[in-house]
């Protein structure tokens, strides 16, 4: 028996809810499943055997003003409350009192964060606790303090959001974070000439309100009913819905840059690894000036000339065949901005005459920019931690050189391999450039 008639029951998430690109929208599906169906070890009504899904996320829902995102997070916290289920008012998590309330609840929900209040609940002592569904102390003023199991899922929306955020804050609090763009408001009018109808939020609701003869709370009750179903079928079918939730990351359009250094770095080394070692060997340097500067050149080679433009095109096939993995080389050549790697190589070849490492380190990663206009960690401590770390995973970086060698044609790796060749960066100056080119 449904509580829906059998046209109703044919509406899915995407129907009634409009304001999401694909992977936000199957990101926000498993968030309010999770918030129906309960935390791991739940007992989900009409099963009889605990839940284990691990599944980890509190969701930030990012847009302009104007999309529609008030009107859709408020549909579903009253529909979960008409449904029965405890809906809280999100304040300050660091907050030593009143927190019982929130943590207990299935949904915690907040309309309107700033960057500062973002900021303050990524970074409160309880966040990661309360995400994974851990113990916490709660207390109300003039009781003793009580052990309580986070229930709860937290759900916001802002309006905007800063990438560098991810620099300044626990990467374990950025790991639980997903930030949920929208549709821009032009994509919104676009879909809705395609259509042929307006699909914004209130109208599409109104639309569908009187083509099915339902009120709104049944539309949002069905929402409910999708995204439950949705996230009882991952876990039933034995998906580790954590992993699926990861794996969703690298389609976002709002990307964090936690690991933008790391990348980098390994970029780097698989760039050495195919023009220098010929894919022999498992060798990668110590980060010495000589190092440097042949690991620049060769960076800088791979990633700009022209002659190892099908290299880069099976690099991003592997990428993508390993699901846009976040710690895959190819996310250097597809986020940092090209122009500052030639930069960097000049900046280099400046400063190389000082014979101080550290500072023609700094310098270097001074000059290197992210296309969105954000930079790496400068600090040479920090670089030379990384350098070592990545520098561990030989084996796997000269597996991947092979592996991408052996799609190329001997001519073009005979040239790659040159080392007299230099690279041609003249062409990514002129008025015809374009980044996807590349």
């Amino acid at each position: 028996v449904s509580w829906f008639s059998e046209e109703v029951q044919k509406l899915k998430f995407e129907d009634i809810i409009t304001i999401f690109p694909p992977a936000e929208a199957e990101m926000i599906k498993l968030i309010i499943g999770r918030a129906c169906v309960g935390r791991t070890g739940a007992v989900h009504p009409g099963k009889t055997e605990p839940l284990k899904h691990s599944f980890r996320k509190a969701g930030v829902v990012v847009g302009e003003t104007g999309v529609g995102k008030s009107t859709v997070l408020n549909g579903i916290r009253e529909a979960m409350k008409y449904c029965g289920y405890t809906v809280s008012s999100m304040g300050d998590l660091s907050s030593r009192f009143n927190q019982g309330s929130v943590i207990s609840s299935h949904l915690a929900y907040n309309d309107d964060l700033t960057q500062a209040s973002l900021e303050k609940m990524l970074t409160a002592p309880s966040f990661k606790s309360i995400v994974t569904g851990g113990t916490e102390k709660v207390e109300n003023k003039g009781t003793d303090a009580i052990e309580v199991v986070s229930n709860t899922v937290i759900l916001a929306n802002a309006n905007d959001v800063r990438s560098e955020i991810s620099y300044v804050l626990d990467s374990g609090a950025i790991s639980r974070l997903a930030l949920l763009s929208t549709y821009r408001k032009y994509e919104q009018q676009d879909m809705s000439e395609q259509v042929g109808r307006d699909i914004h939020p209130i109208a599409n609701i109104k639309y569908l309100m009187e083509e099915y003869d339902v009120d709104e709370i049944t539309l949002f009750a069905r929402v409910l009913r999708h995204c439950t179903d949705a996230f009882l079928e991952q876990v039933e079918s034995g998906t580790n819905v954590h992993s699926k939730s990861e794996d969703l990351l690298p389609y976002f359009r709002f990307q964090t840059h936690k690991n933008s250094l790391e990348c980098f770095i390994r970029f780097c080394f698989l760039s050495f690894a195919i023009r220098d070692m010929k894919g022999q060997g498992d060798y990668l340097p110590e980060l010495t000036l000589g190092s440097l500067a042949t690991i620049l050149e060769s960076t800088r080679f791979v990633m700009i000339d022209m002659k190892a433009n099908n290299l880069r095109k099976n690099m991003k096939e592997n990428w993508e065949n390993q699901k846009r993995d976040l710690d895959h080389p190819y996310w250097a050549q597809r986020k940092m901005l090209i122009s500052s790697i030639d930069k960097s190589y000049e900046v280099f070849n400046a400063h190389k005459t000082d014979k101080d490492l550290a500072l023609a380190t700094e310098h270097v990663f001074s000059a290197l920019t992210l296309r969105d206009g954000f930079s790496m960690s400068k600090k040479m401590s920090h670089i030379v931690r990384t350098w070592e770390m990545v520098k561990g995973e030989k084996k796997g970086i000269y597996r991947l050189a092979n592996d991408l060698m052996g799609t190329l044609s001997q001519e073009e790796l005979d040239y790659i391999t040159d080392k007299s060749k230099r690279c041609d960066a003249n062409w990514i100056y002129g008025s015809k450039y374009d980044p996807k080119s590349l």
